[in-house]
């Protein structure tokens, strides 16, 4: 083995090593609600949070609500995204959810106004900054 190999491991192993961490981390949240979102939804959602505590890295959430919008419409929405970005769509309250980690209001403001104007059906809610834990915390007043 040599020491580019033993640092491809080491980097493995922490990354498993982190998502083990976060996921007991997260556990603490749920233990009487149901998430909104899918695991790697709140897993990347509560990095960008630790981020901002630690750091002061802003990262933004953006929310869209909608009356009717197609499985094609969704699948195409999940696509558009950045590398990065996460997409979670919260069907009860009928409205969809962007992560934009690292990224500012402005930026959020500018992805607002792309996705608006390519999807029609959507109407922009909110744009928030990660300042809690959860998904569910930090849009808690929006999603009533």
């Amino acid at each position: 083995l040599n020491e580019e190999i033993l640092n491809y491991i080491t980097i493995i192993l922490q990354y498993i090593l982190e998502d083990i961490v976060i996921s007991k981390e997260l556990r603490k949240f749920y233990k009487d609600r149901k998430p909104i979102c899918k695991f790697n939804f709140h897993k990347e959602f509560y990095k960008m949070f630790r981020l901002k505590q630690k750091l002061g890295i802003t990262s933004s959430v953006v929310i869209f609500n909608y009356e009717n919008i197609g499985s094609e419409v969704l699948y195409e929405l999940e696509h558009q995204v950045r590398a990065l970005d996460m997409f979670c769509h919260v069907k009860d309250k009928k409205v969809i959810v962007f992560l934009l980690p690292f990224t500012g209001h402005a930026g959020a403001i500018a992805f607002s106004k792309r996705i608006g104007e390519k999807f029609k059906e959507l109407k922009l809610l909110k744009i928030l900054e990660v300042d809690k834990p959860t998904p569910e915390d930090t849009t808690k007043e929006v999603l009533k």
